[in-house]
């Protein structure tokens, strides 16, 4: 995984951005809550722990409708 990267817990839980690479293969997450203001909540992960958030489109014809919102 790499800085910039949008993971998940493999438990469940909201879309994360990877901020930093540390050593240990643990890297630090940013998100948001809706729920809390929109206030940015920090998190140290073990990589194994995160699942890559991928999008996809192959079963629909109509892609370019879409607006990701992340």
């Amino acid at each position: 995984m790499n800085i910039g990267d949008i993971v998940t817990l493999k438990s469940g839980g909201p879309k994360m951005t990877v901020t930093a690479l540390k050593a240990n293969n643990y890297l630090d997450c940013v998100w948001f809550n809706e729920n809390h203001n929109a206030l940015p909540f920090y998190g140290t992960f073990a990589e194994q722990t995160l699942d890559m958030f991928t999008v996809n489109f192959e079963d629909d014809d109509n892609t370019d409708e879409y607006d990701l919102i992340l």
